[in-house]
């Protein structure tokens, strides 16, 4: 059969049969996309490109972090390949210690914003700062209750258990720790 001729017709067909077109062997076939609807992605193909799962870009979209597309009449929501980019920034700026609360300002700023994007790393590096003296002055507390058990053999009570169980009024914290221990 000489499918030249029928040439036509196929293209009518593509427009009838939703992302299909037809093959002279008879079958159907996926239509070849153009390149604006290849960069379209369902949610669980952005998931994976992006390496996160379904319900984090879900949560992302109720956080305002990431928009949700229309659902259109028939098929399922299709994310611009830009999305990919967005959800790895977030991922980066959370792994950098930023709250989803920051990243959504950061994601409100541009380019031409550079200082308060410093300012914003700054305040952020401060406080990383603070956790990290904190952190320090909790492994000394445990080191010396440890340092306490290891003097104190008795099978009878435990030196760490005794300290931890102490009045208010005797506890071995530093201030800054017992002060953070009693607000949690």
């Amino acid at each position: 059969m000489d499918w030249k001729k029928y040439d036509g017709f196929e293209s009518h067909l593509q427009g009838t049969f939703l992302n299909t077109r037809l093959e002279p062997s008879g079958v159907t076939q996926p239509k070849r996309l153009k390149n604006e609807e290849c960069m379209a992605l369902t949610i669980g193909k952005l998931a994976k490109q992006a390496n996160v799962t379904i319900e984090t870009i879900r949560y992302y979209q109720r956080k305002g972090l990431l928009t949700k597309p229309e659902k259109p009449v028939i098929g399922y929501r299709q994310y611009p390949s830009e999305a990919i980019g967005r959800i790895k920034f977030i991922k980066r700026a959370q792994q950098s210690g930023f709250t989803l609360k920051e990243i959504a300002e950061l994601l409100s700023l541009d380019g031409e914003h550079c200082e308060d994007v410093q300012k914003m790393a700054e305040q952020k590096r401060q406080h990383i700062d603070e956790q990290l003296k904190d952190l320090i002055a909790l492994r000394n507390v445990l080191d010396s209750l440890v340092k306490g058990c290891q003097q104190d053999q008795s099978t009878q009570h435990c030196s760490l258990i005794d300290a931890l169980s102490k009045q208010e009024g005797e506890n071995c914290w530093p201030d800054k720790l017992k002060k953070k221990a009693i607000k949690s």
